[in-house]
């Protein structure tokens, strides 16, 4: 213990640091990289299913929201023939 220690030094500091450290930053950067949400299909709050929809459902529920957004367009351009829609709602809608 009255001798001098070899870990004590500035390059050996800096080796120990960076080897403990390193792991870390990879493991940051790995996650950061890829886009999690789209690779798994999970939502803002994550994967809150018990149970994965078959093709089936994921079918009907596609079917679903498209015919949702064919009757929001419907509305919409019924609208825009009677002249009933806003500046901005025309710029975001277009």
């Amino acid at each position: 213990m009255t001798g001098p220690n070899p870990l004590n030094s500035s390059s050996a500091k800096t080796l120990f640091y960076t080897f403990h450290v390193l792991p870390e930053w990879l493991a940051v950067c790995i996650l950061f990289s890829e886009n999690v949400r789209k690779t798994f299909g999970t939502g803002m709050l994550g994967d809150w299913r018990i149970k994965d929809e078959t093709e089936k459902q994921k079918t009907k529920r596609l079917a679903k929201e498209a015919a949702e957004e064919a009757k929001k367009k419907r509305i919409w351009l019924s609208r825009l023939m009677t002249g009933d829609v806003d500046e901005n709602e025309n710029e975001l809608l277009s």
